[in-house]
């Protein structure tokens, strides 16, 4: 009888186990990971403070961080991201981009959370994965590949979201974002302005006060990545 009873409180054990982990199987769902990497670009002549800069995954417990440095550092080009992609673990794919930030030239601030094209994203992965198109991309415990999300920010609340590969460029979406209303006096704005670019370099101030390319569409411009990329593909 004591027998019987321990044989049913191991079996029960066991059974519970087992659907914790098919559990944590099914929600951490390594069959639909990858590995990517992600980065945001200006053009030279926009400076912007950002405020946030991420994606939302599939998951709900992670992020999709996006490499920001050059904005920092205000060394920023139209199409460019950032050199050395590094990752870590692979992520769910993203489902929502998160912006926020402040413009010099615009004296605005912009904030949104914009959805992505998910059923394009994923075929994209799924036939880049085909025809070998995953970049290199460094990881400190295995060789890994992936592909490269870019963010492009542009005057008047201009965004465009690419996906790269090896021989592969494509513009996921296209929008437009509006400015936010909580300074409604420009003389005040524009003096928080100086406040939040305090250490953006004059000359850079100087130039973007001369209308430095103040009607320049850069959303329709060509990036020529697969151009300048190709010899190291061959």
């Amino acid at each position: 009888m004591k027998f019987n009873f321990i044989n049913k409180a191991l079996t029960a054990i066991s059974f519970a186990l087992l659907i914790a982990i098919l559990y944590n199987v099914m929600s951490y769902k390594s069959w639909d990971r990858y590995y990517y990497f992600s980065s945001v670009c200006t053009p030279e002549s926009y400076p912007v403070i950002l405020q946030d800069c991420y994606f939302i995954t599939a998951d709900k417990n992670e992020l999709g961080t996006i490499n920001k440095e050059d904005i920092f550092r205000n060394n920023s080009k139209w199409g460019e991201e950032y050199f050395f992609a590094e990752v870590q673990e692979p992520l769910r794919l993203p489902k929502q981009l998160v912006l926020e930030y402040v413009s010099y030239s615009d004296k605005k601030q912009y904030q949104d959370t914009i959805d992505l094209p998910q059923e394009k994203i994923k075929n994209i992965f799924i036939k880049a994965d085909k025809k070998n198109q995953f970049e290199d991309m460094y990881n400190s415990s295995k060789e890994v590949k992936g592909l490269r999300f870019l963010v492009g920010i542009a005057r008047n609340g201009n965004v465009i979201v690419w996906i790269r590969g090896k021989f592969l460029e494509e513009v996921l979406l296209k929008t437009k974002l509006n400015p936010k209303d909580e300074i409604s006096n420009k003389e005040n704005m524009s003096i928080e302005i100086e406040k939040i670019f305090k250490d953006l370099p004059n000359d850079i101030k100087i130039k973007v006060k001369s209308g430095w390319e103040k009607n320049a569409n850069y959303l329709d411009s060509t990036t020529h990545y697969i151009e300048l990329n190709k010899e190291r593909w061959q």
